[in-house]
């Protein structure tokens, strides 16, 4: 029973990754052992797949998105930063006017082992005024990157909405922030979504403005270790965060500049 199921999660990997576009149709007929497994050994089976190919199974089936979204991956790090603000602020030798998006996780294998499984997503500006994205990934010791899809957005605010997306899949051991300010465009994101409970041990804010924290906070489960970071001293004495009563119930490290 035990091979018949690694043999079955093989086969997964190989359909999805090789078969990502195909349509649901195709998908129940050539995939059909799937389809006579019970739920709870699906859902054994999804939790050691790696994040990367978890996030082209949601968009198999209906089921399939039922299936995978009825519990979440564990992550190590989410990392959302604006690579102009992090050059300026933590000497950063580069800088390429992109927002990224890092998702760092630890699958499971078949045979119980932890596998490294990371998401780099990359969102710039395109020559439309829209936002573009890329993606990069190892294979075979080289790095490669692939066009994704275009939002109707700017990156930062299309990078925001990427990343909420992503807190409702995971558990997360720790979450930063390196964003400067909260822009009209950003709080139209946080207003589209429904105040959520982001389960991480730590989150840390890199920013300029308490606005942006304010509005992050709206996330976070009591018991969190919050960390927030600015280039000035003055930055939070006056702001209204400090009244929320998720600062009050969590424990809080101010800092400065040593994100």
């Amino acid at each position: 029973m035990l091979q018949w199921l690694i043999n079955c999660f093989s086969r997964l990997i190989s359909f999805i990754k090789g078969r990502r576009r195909t349509l649901c149709t195709d998908y129940n007929s050539t995939f059909h052992q799937w389809n006579d497994l019970p739920n709870d050994i699906k859902i054994l089976i999804l939790q050691r797949l790696p994040f990367t190919t978890l996030r082209h199974f949601l968009f198999l089936s209906r089921e399939s998105y039922l299936l995978a979204t009825s519990f979440k991956s564990n992550a190590v790090c989410v990392r959302l930063t604006e690579s102009d603000y992090a050059r300026e602020m933590l000497n950063v030798s580069e800088s390429d006017g992109a927002v990224h998006l890092t998702v760092v996780c630890m699958a499971k294998s078949m045979d119980e082992n932890l596998e490294d499984d990371t998401l780099s997503l990359s969102f710039t500006n395109s020559e439309e005024g829209h936002c573009c994205v890329e993606r990069k990934y190892v294979h075979e010791g080289k790095t490669f990157t692939k066009q994704g899809v275009r939002y109707a957005q700017n990156p930062r605010s299309a990078c925001l909405e990427v990343l909420l997306n992503f807190i409702k899949l995971l558990n997360i051991e720790s979450v930063r922030i390196v964003m400067r300010t909260l822009t009209a465009e950003l709080e139209s994101v946080f207003a589209d979504y429904q105040p959520m409970v982001i389960k991480c041990r730590t989150l840390g804010i890199l920013t300029e403005e308490p606005k942006l924290a304010n509005s992050l906070l709206r996330y976070v489960s009591p018991g969190c270790e919050l960390e927030f970071y600015s280039n000035s001293n003055k930055m939070f004495l006056d702001a209204p965060l400090f009244d929320s009563p998720v600062v009050g119930s969590n424990s809080l490290c101010e800092k400065k500049l040593a994100y």
